[in-house]
């Protein structure tokens, strides 16, 4: 096999592979709305989740992880039936992992924007991470916000220096989910973040794709390139006149 095939073979499959991971979470996402359209809902919806998820739903004012079962019974409250889901960006993970980002509308025309993790497991994707909140009315300039702060987040990591970083790019109270633990507030995050003091740390955030839920909330999703590359979820908030993170996951 010549070496301009092979390189044709790569790029096919490097194309393909995202691809591939849209389906299955279309597949899933399409899944997970009949299963919670269903009068009696609680076990069919809880197996679409992780043991322990993070979630965060329009009525949650903090963010916390949940059984299986909670997700279930915060679901049935809170929603008519789903009319539609519709998924602005996909982003294939290591591993099978893939974030989404779309949007819900239920049958009462109410309009939610939506960010789900999807964990690869043995038997099939299931939900690490889901924040719904509704849609509000924003300004078209909102999303510049974000940018100089990403900035100046990957300045401190790739500097070492995590905890100027998290107090210049982190609300007081934000909120770090990692591998089904939660780190609430700057204070127990800064031991979680001390490997960007590595001598040969460095990172890359690439947004993939943000969505303004109001005047004061940014939902973003990404892709990260350090020694190896991963998906990431910030929330960015406005609070006191200022923009920054609120709720930040990785896989």
């Amino acid at each position: 096999m010549s070496s301009f095939v092979k390189y044709i073979m790569i790029i096919l499959f490097c194309w393909s592979c995202p691809l591939i991971a849209q389906k299955e979470v279309k597949k899933r996402n399409k899944a997970w709305k009949k299963s919670l359209n269903k009068p009696v809902l609680l076990k069919s919806i809880s197996d679409f989740y992780l043991e322990t998820s993070m979630l965060n739903y329009p009525q949650d004012s903090i963010y916390k992880t949940s059984k299986r079962g909670e997700a279930s019974k915060a679901l049935k409250k809170e929603w008519s039936k789903i009319k539609k889901i519709k998924s602005a960006k996909t982003l294939k993970g290591q591993g099978g992992n893939a974030l989404d980002i779309g949007y819900l509308i239920t049958k009462a025309k109410k309009s939610y924007a939506y960010i789900t993790a999807w964990r690869k497991t043995e038997d099939a994707m299931k939900i690490e991470v889901q924040l719904i909140k509704e849609i509000e009315k924003s300004s078209s300039t909102i999303l510049e916000h974000p940018n100089n702060l990403r900035r100046v987040w990957e300045e401190y990591s790739n500097a070492h220096q995590p905890t100027k970083l998290l107090k210049i790019t982190c609300h007081q109270d934000v909120v770090y989910f990692n591998n089904g633990i939660t780190y609430n507030g700057i204070d127990e995050m800064i031991p979680k973040y001390k490997y960007m003091a590595a001598p040969n740390w460095k990172i890359k955030l690439m947004p993939g794709h943000l969505m303004a839920l109001s005047d004061s909330l940014i939902f973003e999703i990404g892709t990260y390139i350090s020694s190896g590359e991963g998906q990431y979820v910030l929330i960015w908030s406005k609070k006191s006149d200022a923009w920054k993170i609120e709720f930040d996951f990785n896989f």
